[in-house]
């Protein structure tokens, strides 16, 4: 989003966030809440179904392939074993 975010930092990512051309790419601050506000407003189980991927307000085409592994799944809810040890 295009917000004053990194414009006290020193690093490389303040060019990033802070140049024009980067600022043109970006959602504005209220576009970037649409979709928050939208499912705030909105009625779980009647609007949208809980666990369902959602872009500007509708059910997503793509699913992250990630989503289909069992074991990452279960290991980011805390239901089950970190897929990884150590």
């Amino acid at each position: 989003m295009a917000t004053r975010f990194a414009t006290g930092s020193a690093s490389f990512m303040r060019l990033v966030y802070t140049n024009p051309i980067g600022r043109l790419v970006m959602l504005s601050p209220e576009k970037g809440a649409r979709q928050l506000v939208w499912l705030a407003t909105t009625a779980p189980g009647a609007d949208w179904e809980s666990g369902v991927y959602y872009e500007r307000g509708r059910r997503a085409r793509r699913v992250n392939p990630q989503r289909r592994r069992t074991t990452t799944s279960r290991a980011a809810c805390g239901t089950g074993p970190p897929s990884w040890s150590g």
